[in-house]
């Protein structure tokens, strides 16, 4: 008997149901139809179809990432990967004094679109400005507890709308990369008004990166310091730190995907937005501030940011037991004491 001939029998049992007579039929199935002979072209066959399947997911995940992340307002499951489910918890008191001292300015971005930022000139006469820039998903108005502090200190304040954020009118987030220049616009903006204006930028997580970018940038000598807490060293390293941390999405190769549509969309990829190359390039004094237990955005980063930064009076602020873009409230005293301390040696009040 041949192998072709070899069969199985397997019942099924059809009941036709005719009165009292019912009717049960035998058929008999060659097992190789039923499963067949697994061949070389078979398995390149199923494994081509896992590849297209897993291909496909990766591209959504990476559509869906991209777009979310970059989108007005900022991606609600980034932004909990961030700060938590419980976010920043910002002070209604302090975003009350904020609105209530300020007055809305605007500028135009290069798209005719325009950008938006809060302006409080201080009740004693200075030249001393401070740029606030704030976190990731948030606005202008979530400074105020910092804004109080430096109003208190005698700074006039300027506190932009990041792209993407609050009322500014561009609708995509740019993690910081465009904002640099923004900065500098505003910053040129001050001097317009002010030639003698004396100005630090600061800024908080995505502010704080966008602010240590601009430090990469050829500055107007008007500005004299930077203050950054909680920034990244590049898109590229913060998307692979919240890919890891999602189930089932793998971050090779959807954080490639991601990167190649963000360059399609906006004009750069992630590993263009590099804070660390930027690093290279300053020349004025900054302060990298980063949280100890900060899990987010681990303190390699901030360390890597920092050990290529060669400018004069560059320094490194490690709050102990620090988390992300929650340094002041950790430890407000010190917290303070480092950021004032270093104002009064690099520009004075």
């Amino acid at each position: 008997m041949t192998e072709e001939n070899i069969v199985e029998e397997a019942v099924e049992e059809l009941e036709y149901d005719d009165g009292p007579t019912s009717v049960y039929v035998k058929r008999r199935f060659p097992l190789n139809l039923l499963c067949g002979k697994i061949t070389k072209k078979k398995v390149l066959c199923a494994f081509a179809i896992i590849v297209a399947v897993s291909l496909i997911f990766d591209f959504l995940a990476a559509t869906v990432f991209c777009s979310s992340m970059l989108s007005k307002g900022g991606s609600k499951s980034f932004y909990n990967y961030l700060y938590g489910e419980d976010g920043l918890k910002i002070k209604k008191e302090d975003s009350y004094w904020l609105s209530e001292k300020s007055e809305s300015v605007f500028l135009e971005a290069e798209n005719g679109e325009r950008l938006h930022a809060l302006k409080i000139k201080n009740t004693k006469p200075t030249n001393a400005y401070i740029v606030i820039c704030h976190q990731y998903g948030e606005s202008s108005l979530s400074m105020g507890e910092y804004a109080r502090h430096f109003y208190e200190l005698g700074f006039n304040l300027l506190l932009p709308d990041l792209r993407g954020h609050g009322k500014t009118e561009v609708k995509n987030t740019s993690m910081g990369w465009d904002d640099r220049l923004d900065i500098i616009a505003w910053c040129n903006e001050i001097i317009k008004e002010d030639e003698g204006a004396r100005i630090i930028l600061f800024g908080v997580s995505l502010g704080g990166t966008a602010v240590a970018m601009t430090a990469g940038e050829e500055l107007p000598q008007n500005i004299r310091a930077v203050i950054a807490d909680s920034c990244y060293s590049s898109v590229w390293d913060l998307a692979g730190c919240y890919l890891d941390s999602v189930p089932l999405v793998p971050t090779f190769p959807v954080r490639n995907m991601a990167s190649a549509m963000c360059k399609s969309k906006m004009g750069w990829d992630f590993k263009t937005a590099d804070t660390t190359l930027q690093a290279v390039k300053t020349d004025v004094p900054v302060l990298y501030i980063h949280g100890e237990n900060d899990e987010s955005v681990p303190i390699i980063q901030s360390n890597d940011i920092f050990e290529v930064c060669y400018a004069k009076g560059a320094d490194q602020f490690i709050v102990q037991n620090g988390t992300h873009a929650r340094n002041l409230h950790t430890d407000s005293e010190k917290y303070w004491g480092e950021i004032d301390l270093f104002i009064l040696n690099y520009i004075g009040l």
